[in-house]
């Protein structure tokens, strides 16, 4: 048998366990922040998963799921602008079931530092249409490579070699 690779609110991987679980830890703490990953090789039904999960909160109207493709931002110096942005839109989209959900997006945007967000956006246009980094992009990655270079060295120190 050959299934599609399409995410899909029907069970055909036998992952709805994983699911219900899921939905069941999340009802079980609806004041408490959670984080849930979820991890597995292609193909093993991680979107079919998150549909199902959509699916059993599709009739509470305090439940939002909003859905954020990182793979669209993969390479993006600053990937927590796209995450912010992608939560923004998705609340927006939703607005109208959520008024006060709009009012946390209007406020969400007053906080952004439009200024550093341009800054990035336009370092980032003239990498892409020049090839040549910026200055603060060039900082940043000798940054990260002393970074680097301090973590191995106290790996190294921790190990004794």
């Amino acid at each position: 048998m050959i299934l599609t690779d399409n995410e899909t609110k029907v069970d055909l991987l036998n992952n709805e366990a994983i699911a219900t679980t899921i939905i069941k830890l999340l009802r079980d703490r609806p004041d408490q922040p959670v984080t849930i990953g979820v991890h597995g090789d292609w193909g093993a039904g991680k979107s079919s998963v998150l549909e199902m999960i959509e699916a059993g909160f599709e009739k509470e109207s305090k439940v939002l799921c909003l859905k954020f493709n990182g793979w669209r931002f993969q390479g993006f110096e600053d990937a927590k602008i796209a995450v912010i942005e992608g939560i923004v839109t998705g609340l927006i989209e939703k607005r109208p079931a959520l008024t006060r959900a709009g009012e946390a997006v209007e406020d969400v945007f007053r906080r952004i530092d439009w200024l550093k967000v341009a800054k990035k956006a336009g370092g980032l246009a003239f990498t892409s249409f020049t090839g040549i980094p910026t200055p603060d992009q060039i900082t940043a990655i000798v940054g990260c490579r002393l970074a680097l270079k301090r973590k191995n060295a106290a790996a190294s120190f921790l190990v004794g070699t």
